[in-house]
């Protein structure tokens, strides 16, 4: 019975620990790939706001175009944000 145990024990031991740290990888792997492409999504909207906010005193476009940037941080209402900030 001694040895069933010490069988059981041992075989969980080896297979549970090298799986766990393959899955504790797998999650760090999988989280570094959300936050990059959080950070490429962010990158996009700034662009967009800034190519909305060029300054030639055209607000309506500057608006218009700054509202790509602005829904992805205010979806309730698009553009507010950037016409605020001229």
């Amino acid at each position: 019975m001694f040895k069933f145990i010490f069988v059981v024990l041992h075989w969980t031991f080896f297979l549970v620990v090298p799986m766990s740290t393959i899955y504790l990888a797998y999650l760090i792997i999988d989280l570094i790939y959300y936050l990059n492409r959080l950070e490429g999504q962010n990158r996009e909207a700034a662009r967009a706001n800034e190519a909305g906010q060029n300054g030639d005193g055209d607000q309506e476009a500057d608006g218009a175009a700054g509202a790509v940037g602005a829904g992805a941080r205010d979806a309730g209402n698009p553009g507010v944000d950037d016409i605020e900030s001229d």
